[in-house]
């Protein structure tokens, strides 16, 4: 069903756990195989890749709140590096998307309720909204 309206999307948002994001497999097929429907004079302008879970640790409650705070952080940024290295392998996608069309969003939807340990703007979950 997907394939039926993704040409007429301006932004394509593809989900999956931050803890697998750039080594599953089925989040990146589904960028091959679409890519084609979007960029060949569709209506897609972006690509927003979003790592989800990113606040989810074991015995993180037991951990203080700015160490969580920092693995947190720490795994964003990791996340974001290993996903767009993964973004540059895809040739193809680059031919009708560039790295400006490409964006990495990790989400940490806990800490977005919470608000204990992350500002709100580092929770991923504003940025989606604009």
């Amino acid at each position: 069903m997907w394939k039926k309206v993704i040409g007429s999307c301006s932004t394509v948002w593809i989900v999956t756990g931050i803890n697998r994001a750039a080594s599953e497999k089925e989040p990146w097929e589904i960028l091959k195989e679409s890519c084609s429907l979007m960029g060949n004079g569709g209506e897609c302008r972006q690509i927003h890749f979003i790592c989800t879970k990113s606040d989810h640790f074991e015995d993180s409650d037991d951990e203080s709140d700015v160490d969580v705070r920092a693995q947190i952080l720490k795994q964003n940024k990791q996340a974001n590096i290993d996903v767009m290295k993964e973004f540059d392998k895809l040739k193809d996608v680059k031919k009708h998307f560039s790295e400006e069309c490409f964006k990495v969003f990790t989400v940490s939807s806990k800490e977005f309720l919470r608000k204990k340990r992350l500002d709100p703007d580092e929770t991923g979950d504003s940025s989606l909204h604009q």
